[in-house]
């Protein structure tokens, strides 16, 4: 992009940096949690890049929920194979992800 327009990484790093007081305010395990949700958000940020929408944060919140949904679809792969014939591995590598 041009040095007139930020891309979209830019926009979500200044988007971050502006609940820096509210992670602070956090307890460790909260700050821990708030933390993987913005990672989740830069696990696609090669989505968001494409993304028409200016509002940073609608795609931030698309991202998180993006990945949620992700590792909830890997949990429930997982449960109905262990209830179903036993251990079996996936494809996905469920501790990365998790």
């Amino acid at each position: 992009m041009g040095r007139s327009s930020l891309t979209y990484r830019q926009r979500l790093e200044s988007e971050i940096a502006r609940w820096s007081s509210f992670r602070r305010a956090l307890l460790r395990n909260e700050r821990e949690a708030f933390d993987r949700l913005i990672d989740s958000a830069f696990r696609y940020v090669h989505a968001g890049t494409m993304c028409l929408e200016q509002e940073t944060f609608k795609v931030f919140i698309m991202s998180v929920l993006l990945d949620h949904e992700y590792r909830l679809m890997l949990l429930e792969k997982r449960l109905k194979q262990l209830r179903s014939d036993g251990p079996v591995m996936i494809k996905e590598d469920l501790d990365g992800r998790l």
